[in-house]
């Protein structure tokens, strides 16, 4: 499972977004119980974002709803979290990009 955390966060570190996400999914199917659950869901939301921000046009609209999305989830499931208030951000940012589309 550690090697696992360690591999989702060598993807989103090393600029693989689009990884990161689906070894997010796919190591939440797998362990669901895991005590990196917060952590994987806040790395997730960070590579939604990078993604996103850094699309061609044609696809940052969609980005950029898919990584708003997760951060309204990860706000509903960590309302208490660690990573709240870096949540917080990245959501307003987010919304400034959609705004400016």
């Amino acid at each position: 499972e550690k090697k696992d955390f360690e591999i989702v966060k060598l993807y989103y570190e090393t600029g693989k977004f689009k990884s990161a996400i689906y070894a997010v999914d796919d190591f939440l199917t797998r362990f669901p119980e895991t005590m990196y659950l917060e952590e994987l869901h806040f790395i997730q939301i960070q590579a939604y974002y990078d993604l996103g921000k850094n699309s061609v046009q044609e696809k940052k609209e969609q980005r950029i709803k898919e990584a708003i999305f997760a951060c309204d989830n990860f706000l509903l499931a960590f309302p208490l979290g660690n990573y709240k208030e870096d949540t917080k951000s990245i959501y307003e940012k987010l919304k400034e990009i959609e705004n400016g589309l």
